[in-house]
């Protein structure tokens, strides 16, 4: 007997269309305990170092904690932000009682510099393949790191 074809789509029953739903990309549950083990982490290195944690939130929420680099980026800009706000206000507050100010001409060139930064590195971010960027992040953070070295391995060793 000679096999039979599929049916054609026009001899299926038709199914009432529905309105399309955008498809949300399905996102990891965290245990509260591995986030809370995360931001201990990261804020341990961060009291050691004496830098900013910034650039260690974003391994720290990818690599170990699973979440996309979109994501990551924003909590970290996120977290920075209000870390930032509550450290201005700490430090001007530091200022007036050692009867100094804040220089307004510096503060505004940052702003501006950042600011075009900023717009410039969304251009370029929004036309790479996330790959590519998180390459970028490593590269950028190798050499950080490397530099940051260079500059005090001297001093820890006691040659200076």
């Amino acid at each position: 007997t000679p096999a039979e074809a599929p049916p054609s789509p026009a001899s299926q029953p038709s199914q009432p269309s529905q309105p399309s739903q955008p498809s949300q990309p399905s996102q990891p549950r965290r245990h509260a305990g591995k986030i809370a083990a995360d931001g201990v982490g990261v804020g341990l290195l961060t009291g050691v170092v004496g830098i900013g944690g910034g650039f260690l939130i974003v391994p720290a929420l990818t690599l170990l904690g699973g979440l996309p680099l979109e994501i990551a980026i924003g909590t970290s800009l996120t977290l920075i932000a209000l870390n930032a706000w509550t450290g201005f206000f700490r430090h001007w507050g530091e200022l007036a009682t050692l009867g100094l100010t804040l220089d307004g001409r510096t503060i505004a060139t940052f702003i501006a510099i950042g600011g075009v930064g900023t717009l410039v590195g969304h251009h370029l971010g929004g036309r790479l393949p996330q790959r590519t960027l998180a390459r970028i992040f490593g590269v950028a953070l190798l050499a950080l790191g490397t530099w940051v070295l260079w500059r005090n391995l001297p001093t820890v060793l006691g040659w200076n």
